[in-house]
């Protein structure tokens, strides 16, 4: 007997403290039958920190909202702000810190599952959802934000409603 697909918003899922100025809301995860990566959000209030290491095989990060800076020992710590797109490799330790303001809201993904080249992932990777080039198909518009050398890929676009062809 297949079970029926739960469509739940993040407004129904209770958040946890995770630190001070800091919660966690797991959208998808195990008990949710998706064993190859967990989703989660996290909301930073102004001048929040969060510090901590990447999980699983690594971790997508995507700012819905709100800005603050996020330091993975590179040269200079990666700014964040809407459409911001962040992969950090297993084990890559960061600090997360909100600016004071609007909250820090991220959504981020866990990627669990291994795959070929795992040690060959890039250890940190940045991108902007306004400097990734549209791609069209139909009346669908897309950008690739994380992909090249990942086990993932990470998109954000617009798919307006409708039937697949």
């Amino acid at each position: 007997m297949s079970q029926a697909p739960v469509v739940r918003s993040t407004e129904h899922v209770p958040a946890s403290p995770l630190a001070p100025g800091v919660t966690v809301s797991e959208l998808l995860g195990d008990r949710h039958g998706c064993r190859g990566l967990h989703q989660r959000l996290l909301r930073f209030a102004g001048g929040a920190t969060l510090t901590g290491t990447a999980g699983g095989r690594g971790e997508a990060w995507y700012v819905i909202n709100g800005s603050g800076a996020l330091d993975t020992g590179a040269a200079e710590p990666a700014v964040l702000g809407p459409g911001t797109a962040v992969w950090m490799r297993d084990s890559v330790r960061y600090r997360c810190q909100a600016r004071p303001g609007p909250e820090l809201t991220v959504l981020t993904v866990v990627v669990r599952a291994r795959s070929p080249g795992d040690q060959a992932r890039p250890e940190v990777c940045v991108a902007s959802l306004p400097a990734c080039e549209p791609e069209r198909t139909g009346d669908r518009e897309f950008r690739v934000l994380l992909s090249a050398g990942l086990a993932i890929t990470q998109f954000a676009g617009l798919i307006p409603p409708g039937r697949a062809p």
